[in-house]
């Protein structure tokens, strides 16, 4: 009965057995999208955090997704009730659906600035709330929270995935992946509809009356309700085959203790064991070192999240439209990859999308910080290029995770990957933090954009500058990035 079902292991969308892994793949990125606005709209707007600790509180709430390794190796190694990703993926929604429900019945403290008749803060008088800002540290337990639940859950549905693409052909290898991935930039548009229709008010840095708006507390049950649905689709519609009932749990290095039949479940020590293995080897140490370091000298100026607030006047209906079009376009590109760049060269993907990303990026941004076309419908700013970056990168790591892999260590692999990717972010910030700072402590100030001096824009435009000198110093990282699957392969056996 488990060789009938592992023969009968591919995937379809359309079949409702796999339901509970398209659910997961759309609300991972509904959930994704409600990022910008909870740290643009609530953080920085509703509670005037400013915005170099904004960004380390981001930082620091996707702290968990950092031990994806550990999510993997569990669940490679300690299966539950025969099965190894069905019922870590039911664990990492519950913890969601946990942390979301704490966080939507937390009340929120008044806003740090005065509102005015017309509904917006009034900033020439005294903040009414000056402890705004130390209110952030109550919704962080649910963020880490929500992060900790999605890392457990996408650790087994992505081992889960990397089975389903053994079994394709060399050629379709990762057309599942890549289809789910749509379906996740789906569940991001979704959110980013919300944000900028039902999400909008002017207490969060938006457009319309907050009376006719969701709050915070609402914003947060609809992304319960989302979530809670994907727990119950999990219980009922992942499909796994159940590991054979007489299968023994074997070390790593040892079969001596397998009298029977093995179907390659190795022990959670031999496992352990695996992870330095698998790092002293050549072929595999190039690829962490390519995604490790491209993450971390990928450095970002503070200046830019002003720039689009202050300057250019973006508010979070203009900043959801742009998500939007980031969105549309990073799903464009899957397309395009899933049916005609399947097996095109990913340093050649990599060189194209960041390329074009900077261009792209840079005519508004620069623009804008001169003071030579300031409009918040011309300013396109990082929601855009950031996911077609992303989604780039992460077509790129979903393709080689498939070949890195093995049968037995898939959840290791994928988690390996991510972690690396994850633990770069908070380096790469705290070198963001020391670099930028040698531009003055004014660039993480949000006075010195309102007085907008002509010094200012200069310092502004030379710290954006350097941002997109560090994204061109990623390249000379690719050669450590394998061409394709086949030279995968080949580093795999003479490496």
């Amino acid at each position: 009965e488990g060789a009938g079902a592992e023969n009968d292991l591919e995937f379809n969308m359309t079949d409702i057995r796999n339901l509970g892994v398209v659910l997961h793949s759309f609300t991972s990125g509904y959930l994704i999208g409600t990022a910008q606005p909870l740290i643009s709209g609530v953080l920085m707007g509703y509670l005037n955090l400013p915005a170099y600790l904004a960004v380390t509180a981001g930082n620091m709430s996707i702290l968990p997704l950092a031990f994806s390794f550990l999510w993997g190796l569990i669940s490679d190694s300690k299966p539950i009730c025969g099965r190894r990703r069905k019922p870590y993926m039911i664990i990492g929604w519950g913890i969601v659906c946990l942390s979301l429900l704490s966080m939507a019945v937390w009340p929120m403290p008044a806003p740090y600035y005065c509102v005015g008749s017309d509904g917006e803060y009034d900033m020439s008088v005294a903040p009414c709330n000056p402890k705004a800002p130390a209110a952030a540290r109550h919704l962080m337990p649910g963020l880490c929270g929500i992060n900790l639940g999605i890392a457990i859950a996408d650790a087994a549905a992505s081992a889960l995935l990397i089975e389903y693409a053994k079994r394709e052909t060399e050629e379709l290898r990762g057309s599942a992946q890549t289809s789910l991935q749509m379906v996740k930039l789906l569940g991001t548009f979704c959110s980013t509809l919300v944000s900028a229709f039902a999400f909008n008010g002017k207490l969060y840095t938006g457009t319309f009356d907050q009376d006719h708006q969701l709050s915070f507390q609402s914003y947060v049950w609809v992304s319960f309700v989302t979530a809670i649905v994907t727990f119950c689709l999990c219980c009922f519609y992942v499909r796994e085959p159940p590991l054979a009932g007489r299968s023994v749990v074997r070390d790593l290095e040892s079969d001596s203790d397998s009298s029977e039949s093995d179907v390659g479940l190795i022990s959670f020590r031999g496992l352990l064991r695996s992870v330095w293995v698998l790092l002293r080897t050549r072929s595999f140490f190039f690829v962490a070192m390519y995604v490790f370091w491209n993450s971390t000298v990928h450095l970002k100026t503070p200046a830019l999240q002003y720039v689009r607030l202050q300057w250019a006047g973006v508010h979070m209906m203009q900043s959801s439209l742009v998500s939007l079009l980031g969105v549309v376009l990073s799903a464009l590109g899957i397309w395009i990859a899933r049916t005609y760049l399947l097996n095109a060269g990913w340093r050649t993907i990599i060189l194209i999308v960041i390329l074009s990303n900077i261009i792209f990026d840079a005519i508004p941004q620069f623009l804008t910080i001169l003071d030579v076309i300031r409009n918040q419908y011309f300013y396109l700013g990082e929601p855009l290029t950031e996911k077609i970056l992303e989604s780039g990168r992460t077509l790129v790591f979903i393709l080689l995770g498939n070949e890195v892999a093995d049968a037995s260590n898939a959840g290791l692999v994928h988690g390996l990957i991510a972690t690396l990717a994850l633990v770069a972010a908070p380096l790469s910030s705290a070198f963001s933090v020391q670099v930028f700072q040698l531009f003055g402590p004014e660039l993480s100030s949000r006075n010195s954009y309102v007085e907008d001096s002509e010094t200012f824009r200069r310092t502004v435009a030379l710290s954006a500058l350097a941002t997109y000198l560090f994204s061109l110093a990623s390249l000379l990282l690719l050669p450590l990035l394998p061409q394709q699957k086949a030279d995968t392969q080949r580093r795999k056996r003479e490496w």
